[in-house]
């Protein structure tokens, strides 16, 4: 048994979608599709990756919204990603404290966290105060990382082993 999770509209792709009404359609339509299948509803990949994203937060959030209004309406569980790094200037957890009203976050039942290594520099985050820190600002949800990888080119077969290794054997 295994819960499915939508992600109806990618961080690659929010930016096609450029007003709150066409995100909502997108998921609307999403919903009168997979609605039987779906268990958990991802309203928001990467959101605080607004250089490819190429929108305002403020934008952002306000689709995230209006798809969680529709969403909540159903009963549904919601999920949300926020995209990890290195760099000061494009820290998650103050982008989530900026933009996430309380309101928001609480209807946020899944929160999750995507990382990639090799996008960083090898840079690794404290993850005890990271999650930490994101259950402050989400306290409804259960936190976890949603996505990580290496994409780089020269990773090794053994580099990707010991990346596996270091994020299936944190503790719960």
């Amino acid at each position: 048994y295994a819960d499915i999770m939508a992600c109806p509209v990618d961080s690659f792709v929010m930016n096609s979608f450029k007003d709150t009404e066409r995100y909502l359609k997108r998921f609307k339509e999403s919903y009168e599709a997979l609605s039987s299948y779906v268990s958990i509803w991802e309203v928001g990949n990467e959101i605080n990756g607004t250089e490819w994203i190429k929108q305002s937060p403020e934008l952002i959030v306000d689709k995230i919204s209006a798809v969680v209004s529709f969403l909540k309406s159903k009963d549904e569980k919601i999920a949300l990603t926020l995209y990890c790094t290195d760099s000061p200037r494009k820290d998650m957890i103050a982008w989530a404290e900026k933009y996430i009203s309380a309101e928001l976050a609480n209807s946020v039942d899944y929160c999750f966290v995507s990382y990639y290594e090799d996008d960083n520099d090898g840079y690794l985050p404290d993850w005890e105060s990271l999650f930490k820190e994101l259950g402050e600002i989400f306290p409804s949800s259960l936190l976890g990382i949603g996505e990580c990888g290496n994409t780089a080119e020269n990773a090794t077969v053994e580099s990707k082993i010991e990346m596996a290794k270091r994020y299936y054997l944190m503790p719960k």
